[in-house]
Formats: structure tokens, C-alpha cells, sequence
């Protein structure tokens, strides 16, 4: 799992450099800042719960299947690995675990803490 921080990768009508900062994962956590979003609503997201984002990609090998579990929620990621996950305070307290099956079935899970995240106001 690594942050994204490639300005050039269309997501859903934002760049990177749009949604977040200097994001990086290490020792379990995820840190960085989550820049102050007004008007996402171009990729389907409800802007009333929130307005940071945080853009993660899965690097695995052809044939791996990745699954995001975050706030109640279990999102397959399509084949280019990249999500873009909502976020607010409150999800800050909550941990993404990101569960990684290949083509045989074993899995391989990661949990990464958010706590380290800046969310800004504007």
C-alpha cells in the first residue's frame, strides 16, 4: 500500500495534488495532510459528511484481489489498485485494513492507524 502523489493520475476529476499533501505510510500509520475539499461531487461523493480525501493505491502483483474494510464498509479496489476513501474527524479513531488475496487464495492483511492525519478546515 502506498500513498499516491502522482499529480498526473485522474481522480475522478481531481488530481492528487487536489485531495492531499505529503501523505505517507509507514510503521502503521498513515500521516500527511488531507487538503479542504468544495465540490467532489463529480465522483458521486455526498459533500455533507465531509470534505477531505485521502488517495491510496495497492501495488500487488496480476491476478490479487484487494479489499479496503473501513467504517463498517468492505470495498473491493478495481484493478489499478486506486481508491479514494472520504474522510472526517470522527474516522480518524477507525483503522483501514486492506486485505490482499491471490490467485491461489492466500491473503495477506495490512492495518494502517489514521490517527496522524491533518484534516484542513478551508
Amino acid at each position: 500500500m502506498v500513498a499516491l502523489d502522482d499529480a498526473t493520475v485522474d481522480l475522478w476529476g481531481k488530481d492528487c495534488d487536489d485531495l492531499q499533501t505529503g501523505v505517507t505510510i509507514a510503521d502503521g500509520k498513515i500521516s500527511g495532510t488531507l487538503k479542504y475539499v468544495a465540490d467532489y461531487t463529480s465522483a458521486g461523493f455526498d459533500m455533507s459528511q465531509g470534505t477531505n480525501f485521502i488517495a491510496l493505491k495497492a501495488t500487488v502483483s496480476e491476478g490479487t484481489t484487494v479489499k479496503l474494510k473501513f467504517n463498517n464498509k468492505t470495498t473491493t479496489l478495481d484493478s489499478d489498485g486506486i481508491i479514494v476513501v472520504q474522510m472526517t474527524e470522527a474516522k480518524k479513531d477507525l483503522k483501514m485494513t486492506f486485505e490482499a488475496t491471490n490467485e491461489v487464495g492466500d491473503k495477506n492483511s495490512v492495518e494502517l492507524a489514521l490517527t496522524d492525519l491533518t484534516l484542513a478546515t478551508e
